[in-house]
């Protein structure tokens, strides 16, 4: 006699496996159905943040050398944030993917999710699934990243010198064109 499982498979429910973004890194084919192409992803999205600010700094003078205070190819931070930070969350997300999936039917096996609060918990599932799926969710979140988080980062600037990506002059300091690639790429992309 077969049993009826009191939760859906453990692959029905992902934290990652979908939402627009999903879906968009899909058709863009740097993800399967599964994140596949984690490679793709893990050297695409890198690349897609700093290689740019590399090219528009060496243009600008700014890559080497003593035309600013702060090179872009002495700063560290900027390098370790895009080459290494990136691919690390991007291997981070299929470990998180990998063990939520478990934890979800390991909740009801180890009786901790006894049946009296079982439709609690699959309404639980079932609205963090909905959430995951938002487009509403997603441009929000798209809104407030790339919208209002250079604002954020340029509050945030430390250095009152001319480094690669703003050039301190007349009291004031402007970005440069690798500091708005920087400040509305790079860092929402983070």
């Amino acid at each position: 006699m077969k049993s009826t499982p009191l939760l859906p498979e453990p692959e029905d429910f992902s934290l990652v496996l979908g939402g627009p973004l999903y879906q968009l890194l899909r058709r863009l084919h740097t993800s399967g159905p599964a994140l596949e192409l984690l490679a793709r992803r893990m050297i695409g999205m890198p690349l897609l943040a700093w290689l740019p600010v590399l090219a528009l700094t060496a243009y600008e003078g700014v890559a080497a050398g003593n035309a600013v205070a702060v090179p872009f190819l002495y700063d560290f931070g900027a390098h370790a944030r895009f080459l290494v930070a990136i691919p690390l969350l991007l291997l981070a997300e299929v470990g998180v993917h990998l063990r939520m999936r478990p934890v979800v039917g390991h909740f009801v096996e180890a009786g901790i999710i006894t049946p009296q609060v079982l439709p609690q918990f699959r309404a639980a599932i079932a609205w963090s699934l909905r959430l995951r799926n938002s487009l509403a969710v997603e441009l929000t979140l798209a809104v407030l990243v790339f919208g209002f988080g250079w604002m954020f980062w340029k509050g945030g600037m430390s250095l009152d010198v001319s480094t690669w990506y703003a050039i301190s002059s007349g009291g004031g300091r402007h970005l440069t064109a690798a500091g708005q690639w920087y400040a509305h790429v790079s860092i929402p992309l983070l």
